[in-house]
């Protein structure tokens, strides 16, 4: 009772973090949450870490809510994070995260829940884009491995890297969606 009076968004943040497998949990104590005016600021490949964390007076999702994402993975995330830096884009964070086995459903995991909605592209723009991205990074770290890239390949990749289609983002419904499917709740709008 004490640290829910005098602590509260930390009281929030541990309580979240002792039922991280149990989504309909979570949803409970994110509505006491909004009860308390305690603002859930949602998953963010820049700032978020494995568990729900206090942030500016606010409680961060924490990634190991997000559906497919393992312990694991997320803790190389993080690492990477503070090691080089906070990530710029999708080619580079798929880059940078390579060497880490990255799956192509962990990367769709964390595009549909809006973990890169700090990039400049759209979520739509990175779902159409990240097998390709993807299997671009892999074929070209193959043929420097194997030292068959001549400059004229090495240019037109570097070019190539930041392509994205012209499209526009996804509805507000389909967005939701998308967030209720990979975390179970509504994180940046709710239908009703």
């Amino acid at each position: 009772a004490y640290l829910k009076c005098h602590y509260p968004m930390e009281y929030m943040a541990a309580l979240l973090n002792s039922v991280l497998y149990n989504t309909d949990k979570i949803i409970f104590y994110i509505g006491e949450c909004k009860k308390q005016h305690i603002q859930m600021l949602p998953p963010d490949i820049n700032h978020s870490r494995v568990k729900f964390i206090v942030e500016d007076g606010k409680i961060r999702f924490g990634l190991l809510a997000v559906k497919k994402l393992g312990k694991g993975g997320i803790q190389k995330i993080v690492a990477e994070r503070e090691k080089n830096g906070p990530f710029q884009d999708l080619y580079q964070f798929i880059s940078r995260m390579l060497e880490y086995d990255m799956t192509k459903s962990v990367i769709l995991s964390l595009i549909q829940c809006g973990a890169f909605d700090c990039f400049p592209q759209n979520r739509r723009q990175m779902v159409e884009s990240y097998e390709a991205i993807l299997e671009n990074i892999q074929f070209s770290k193959r043929t420097n491995v194997t030292g068959q890239i001549n400059l004229f390949q090495a240019v037109a990749a570097e070019e190539e890297q930041h392509t994205y289609p012209n499209v526009a983002e996804y509805s507000n419904e389909e967005l939701m969606e998308m967030e209720k499917m990979t975390t179970g709740l509504y994180l940046s709008s709710h239908p009703l």
